[in-house]
């Protein structure tokens, strides 16, 4: 097993982990969002993707890590992310199938998590897929949350089901006494204008709320251009309403 450590070191500002109760429920374009959010009111801010894979050497430009430093290229890349793998499996298989057993090393997430963190306001790590993701035999995301001691914000989706997944990572993450300050509803969808649909979104969000006793805030509106024109689309979704709400909340939160 890889020993890990928790130890809390000093830093100047304050880190979240921006994790989901899945994959592609939009944690990429929303921690750039709130990054940039965070950046429009003066603040200084860091980014992370410690882990991703599914990287391919021909499209560099479109991994989620590229994304992200394209925001904040202030920062080293190598800053950014720590550990990337070509085969878009979860990080356990996919560092397998480079003959890499257990290559995900959580100590070096740790160092450049606390060294990224010494010159930031806010530092936004963002998490691959769900809590519940194998890292290494024994380790997963929530072992990674757990040694950075940060809190977590989780993204979830306003779509059937929703609720179930978030409440089930809400329950894992308490049950490790892993603090939550909120909850980012994301719509993901084009289909947003339809009945049932907005029956959907509204009941989710209602009842998460409710259930979770957590701040809740969204639905973030589908925005087209994300697939399209990356930095465009992060423009425009900072631009919403939840998103400058959510921004608010974590400059009060570190005022407290």
């Amino acid at each position: 097993m890889t020993s890990i450590t928790t130890r809390q070191h000093k830093h100047t500002g304050q880190g979240y982990f921006l994790t989901g109760t899945d994959t592609a429920v939009g944690k990429t374009a929303i921690t750039a969002a709130v990054g940039q959010a965070l950046q429009e009111r003066g603040l200084t801010i860091g980014l992370m993707k410690p882990i991703e894979t599914g990287v391919q050497e021909s499209r560099l430009n479109h991994s989620d890590a590229q994304r992200l430093h394209s925001i904040s290229p202030e920062q080293s890349f190598e800053s950014v992310t720590q550990f990337q793998f070509p085969d878009p499996l979860a990080p356990l298989a996919a560092a397998r199938a480079q003959g890499k057993n257990n290559f995900v090393d959580i100590r070096v997430i740790q160092a450049a998590y606390h060294s990224l963190s010494q010159g930031c306001n806010y530092t936004l790590v963002e998490g691959i897929g769900g809590i519940m993701v194998p890292l290494t035999q024994t380790l997963t995301v929530r072992d990674l949350i757990k040694a950075l001691r940060i809190p977590c914000i989780v993204v979830g989706r306003t779509s059937i089901g929703g609720i179930n997944h978030l409440q089930l990572t809400v329950k894992a993450l308490r049950s490790w006494q892993i603090p939550i300050v909120a909850i980012i509803l994301n719509d993901g969808t084009s289909n947003h204008g339809s009945e049932d649909t907005l029956q959907q979104r509204d009941s989710t969000f209602d009842l998460i709320q409710e259930l979770s006793g957590l701040p809740v805030f969204g639905p973030i509106a589908y925005q087209a251009e994300l697939g399209t024109q990356w930095n465009t689309g992060v423009t425009k979704l900072r631009q919403q309403v939840p998103i400058q709400q959510i921004t608010d909340f974590l400059i009060t939160e570190m005022r407290k």
